[in-house]
C-alpha cells in the first residue's frame, strides 16, 4: 500500500500511529508514537496537515504531521 492511500484512511476521530518512515520533521521525531487524530486542515500544495493529540503529551498540544506520515491503529483485543 503506498503512503498517500494510507494516509487517506485515517479519520478525524481515529487513533493513529506515526509511521517510522514518515517524510516530515515530527513524523521523525514522534515515529511508532500513538495518538488521536484530532483535525484535518488545509496545507500547502493542495496537501493537508493531520493534528494527533500525542499520548502522554498535554491535553493542550497537537502536533501537525503531513499527510503520508500516518497509519490507523487498530489496538489489540
Amino acid at each position: 500500500m503506498n503512503r498517500a492511500r494510507s494516509s487517506a484512511l485515517v479519520e478525524v476521530g481515529d487513533r493513529v500511529r506515526v509511521r517510522a518512515d514518515g517524510g516530515s520533521g515530527a513524523a521523525r521525531k514522534y515515529a511508532g508514537q500513538k495518538g488521536r487524530l484530532e483535525s484535518i486542515e488545509p496545507g500547502l500544495e493542495a496537501n493537508h496537515l493531520y493534528y494527533v493529540l500525542i499520548e502522554g503529551n498535554s491535553s493542550l498540544l497537537q502536533t501537525a504531521f503531513e499527510e503520508g506520515d500516518l497509519l490507523k491503529h487498530t489496538p489489540r483485543t
